[in-house]
């Protein structure tokens, strides 16, 4: 289906606006929806026999490359015991030694599955002490490294312990090639079409070169990106002119900086102790530093994205936020555990508000032994949204979550949001946390609105997968100029 003009007849298509259905024919001519009197002769007419259709999601938060590559490596979600576990990273390495890697990363491992988590003492065990190979725990903010690691980066743990920068630093020093960054990106993005989600807000500047990460976001016209980069002062200030559009699939709005980091990893900060542990979490950027970088993004009109789970960290950046209001709305992006003052404050804030309501389902049992009582008012998602906060999305966190959009709409469902609100506010709403790239452009099927949509043959509100998936009305190609594609599934 490569023709400019196409008439999609018999369409039973949601509208996110209004919350209702409407049975209708959908005129797209060169990737945009028109309207139904500019219907003249179109090239191609595609009869959907009064099949759902729904705008294409999008993901307002996930790490696109990130997914790609866990989805090409070893997963370590799936394993309950630490020998099973090091018996199939192993068999990995054994295989893969003909590659001659020098270097190995695989994530995904869960402490509370595994019952503790895993040290530099079991890799030297199970994997030799020379190995150079870092275990990163699924939240992707705490991990472990093997002793040549510790020795090499002066990794002071004696477990070999590693988070946040300290982690980072390590990845970073063994960077993708080029061929992994693409390979890793087509892998991300095959896994988001396939289940409806046609535009990401990513964020995927690790392990990586810059100008590699853009080059390959301008050729791409697969999967509407609006990329997030995690930039130090002196790199916005030196690179400030990359902002802005790419192409008409790929966009950089935004600065993504970590004020915390991960509840599970005990590096959210928090404002009183863990429940199970005599720390409050670390904070990775001081408020001061962060203040120097409000004012920035406000000078260069780009959009500041900030990841906040600990109250305490959500103190800090909302302390900000109220001290140098931001021409360009901000994202306050997790918001996990919160306080009822905090809450109150939110829907006067002039941010969006980029929430995960699957983390309130799989958080659930580690949370209550993080914070205790403090649940009452934490993954409060929809009381916010009750309160006003209403410039909310959903997104997937992927690859800590699965991009698919269902799991967010299930666990929202649980919480209290209708289906109809939570397509919205994954579609929609999500397109709006874009601004002017994306807002009035996606999220919907109206005229003038990018033809990004996801066919269904059964009712999707019973969460069934999507048969069809469209952007600019057409089946997309992986790559640029590629011939493989994603269909019917």
């Amino acid at each position: 289906m490569n023709s400019d003009r196409v008439l999609f007849k018999n369409a039973n298509v949601f509208d996110p606006y209004t919350g209702n259905w409407k049975k209708k024919d959908l005129y797209v001519e060169s990737g945009i929806v028109r309207p139904s009197f500019c219907c003249k002769e179109p090239q191609e007419v595609v009869d959907l026999k009064y099949s759902w259709v729904i705008p294409g999601f999008t993901d307002s938060h996930c790490h696109l490359i990130g997914l790609g590559s866990k989805l090409r490596s070893l997963d370590l979600s799936r394993y309950n015991d630490l020998e099973g576990m090091f018996s199939e990273i192993k068999a990995w390495i054994d295989k893969d030694k003909d590659d001659k890697r020098d270097f190995y990363l695989f994530r995904g491992w869960d402490d509370q599955r595994l019952g503790r988590s895993p040290t530099k003492h079991d890799i030297k065990k199970w994997l030799g002490e020379n190995v150079k190979i870092v275990l990163v725990r699924y939240c992707g903010h705490v991990g472990v490294a093997s002793e040549s690691l510790c020795r090499k980066f002066g990794i002071t743990d004696p477990d070999g312990m590693v988070s946040e920068d300290e982690l980072n630093g390590i990845l970073d020093s063994f960077p993708r090639t080029k061929t992994e960054l693409k390979q890793d990106f087509i892998e991300g993005v095959k896994e988001a079409l396939k289940y409806g989600v046609t535009c990401v807000h990513s964020e995927d500047y690790h392990r990586c070169g810059l100008n590699d990460l853009i080059e390959l976001l301008k050729d791409q016209t697969m999967i509407r990106v609006f990329e997030k980069l995690h930039l130090n002062l002196d790199e916005i200030h030196g690179l400030k002119n990359i902002f802005g559009v790419l192409s008409s699939f790929s966009t950089v709005g935004s600065v993504k900086l970590y004020i915390d980091g991960s509840l599970g990893g005990r590096t959210a900060y928090l404002s009183e102790a863990y429940e199970d542990a005599p720390t409050k979490g670390r904070l990775n950027i001081t408020p001061k530093e962060l203040e120097k970088y409000a004012l920035l993004a406000n000078k260069l009109g780009v959009q500041l994205s900030l990841h906040a789970i600990g109250d305490a960290a959500l103190d800090v950046a909302l302390n900000t936020l109220w001290k140098y209001p931001q021409r360009v709305k901000s994202r306050l992006i997790h918001l996990q555990v919160t306080r009822k003052d905090q809450l109150e404050k939110l829907p006067h804030l002039n941010a969006h508000f980029s929430v995960q309501p699957h983390f309130w389902a799989s958080d659930l049992e580690m949370a209550k032994k993080r914070i205790g009582k403090r649940m009452k008012t934490s993954y409060a998602f929809r009381k916010m949204y009750m309160w006003g906060a209403r410039r909310m999305s959903f997104s997937s966190d992927a690859p800590v979550e699965p991009v698919d959009p269902r799991f967010a709409i299930e666990s929202a469902m649980k919480m209290g949001f209708s289906w109809e609100e939570s397509v919205a506010l994954h579609t929609m709403t999500a397109a709006e946390v874009a601004g002017p790239y994306f807002s009035k452009r996606l999220g919907r099927l109206e005229p003038g609105y990018l033809a990004d949509f996801v066919v269904y043959e059964k009712d999707p509100r019973s969460l069934p997968e999507p048969s069809m998936v469209f952007v600019n009305g057409k089946i997309p190609t992986l790559i640029k100029g590629g011939d493989r594609s994603v269909g019917s599934r």
